[in-house]
């Protein structure tokens, strides 16, 4: 008990000297997808290449149901 207790006042003291290692930056949705949009429409493939991929996953994991309930 005096271990956690000794660790916890470390890390508090860590915390209030330096607290801008516990800063958060703000993530801006907005252009994150906007920027996912430009990429896209440089590559219009691609999206049709994402959706491919997830209906082949889905194909799979129907496929790999069916063995299961099978065995």
């Amino acid at each position: 008990m005096l271990f956690a207790l000794i660790t916890s006042r470390k890390i508090q003291s860590r915390d209030t000297v330096d607290p801008v290692a516990s800063f958060v930056y703000p993530v801006d949705m907005k252009s994150s997808r906007k920027k996912a949009d430009v990429m896209e429409s440089y590559n219009p493939d691609a999206r049709f290449q994402s959706q491919y991929l997830k209906i082949q996953q889905k194909r799979k994991a129907v496929v790999d149901m069916n063995q299961q309930r099978s065995s």
